[in-house]
């Protein structure tokens, strides 16, 4: 993945929305958001699975596959060299939400999950006085997984709920073939579109 681009941070599987507040000490001396505050920054995540960086035009492909992704890259900074800390989706996603190695966090396999002790990423930004809201469009990404840790929304975009909900009751989720066929199948890009959009709609409504 490799692309990073500030005032959100952009690199869809998951996409995080976190919107600013202002903060303020209180009597007793702690922080806390009193009011919204257009000061502060908006921050987007975009995490896009399996993506390959050299279909990016960003990254020297030449057919026009990515001119958004291309144009964040002039418009902000492109990292060259990014190394995952792991070559699957759930131990990624507990790094970068995180920041943590694997030997840390814990979520290693698809019978375990992200400890409820490590800090997250939306955690760290509600502490502060943001909204927090993801969209998932993955199993793994699922909160019985413990990546929905510090998000106020977390919405499902899989075409699939009810068999996510059905196999992670017992957390595993490797060997169940109908919920890789319907991964597989699923096509995923407009539906978490429009719930971002609809989200979006509604709050600045």
């Amino acid at each position: 993945m490799g692309k990073y681009a500030w005032r959100g941070l952009c690199a869809l599987t998951a996409l995080t929305l976190l919107s600013g507040c202002s903060k303020k000490e209180d009597p007793a001396g702690s922080s806390r958001a009193l009011r919204a505050d257009a000061s502060w920054p908006n921050v987007v995540l975009i995490s896009i699975d399996t993506l390959r960086r050299d279909h990016l035009g960003c990254y020297g492909y030449v057919r026009p596959t990515s001119p958004r992704i291309d144009r964040l890259a002039t418009e902000g900074a492109l990292f060259e060299n990014m190394i995952s800390s792991s070559s699957w989706t759930l131990p990624a996603h507990a790094a970068m939400f995180t920041g943590l190695p694997e030997t840390v966090h814990g979520a290693v396999e698809t019978d375990r999950r992200l400890s409820e002790s490590c800090v997250t990423l939306a955690e760290r930004f509600k502490s502060l006085g943001y909204a927090t809201v993801g969209f998932f469009s993955g199993p793994t990404l699922h909160p019985a997984f413990g990546l929905g840790q510090g998000f106020e929304t977390y919405v499902d975009c899989t075409s699939y709920p009810d068999v996510i909900a059905q196999v992670v009751k017992e957390i595993d989720i490797k060997e169940d073939m109908e919920l890789h066929r319907a991964a597989a199948a699923d096509i995923t890009g407009p539906r978490v579109y429009q719930n971002v959009h609809n989200w979006l709609k509604t709050s600045t409504s």
